[in-house]
């Protein structure tokens, strides 16, 4: 297996704790499929990582006056500070809440409209 110079797999998403878990799924797909996953799961855990940035800091430029470098903030600004990472995690959480009801939701509708497909009309995956 190939490996980058931190040990870890470079066609594995970086940001994801559970390594062997993601590792064990794309073991299960056919060679000409892995790349494909894990090019996919690399960008989608890229372009979350960075709007997850961007929401929290536009929130905390938003709430927050004054120099973040500044090391004597104001009782003022500590409070200011202290309530925006609060609302813009409350903001990220809503967000994933909503993502996940959403797959949810599609996940139980496509296996919904699969159950009521009659056996004959189905398509080969392979085709």
């Amino acid at each position: 297996m190939l490996e980058d110079r931190h040990g870890r797999d470079p066609g594995l998403p970086r940001d994801l704790g559970d390594r062997d878990r993601v590792e064990s799924a794309f073991q299960e797909q056919p060679e000409n499929r892995t790349t494909i996953g894990t090019a996919l799961v690399d960008t989608a855990t890229e372009v979350t990582s960075g709007a997850g940035i961007a929401i929290t800091g536009t929130i905390l430029a938003t709430l927050f006056t004054g120099d973040l470098a500044t090391s004597h903030w104001s009782p003022r600004q500590t409070g200011e500070f202290h309530q925006a990472v609060t609302v813009a995690g409350l903001t990220l959480t809503t967000v994933a809440a909503a993502l996940v009801g959403w797959g949810i939701a599609r996940t139980r509708n496509a296996a919904a409209d699969q159950a009521a497909t009659p056996i004959g009309d189905t398509v080969p995956q392979d085709a």
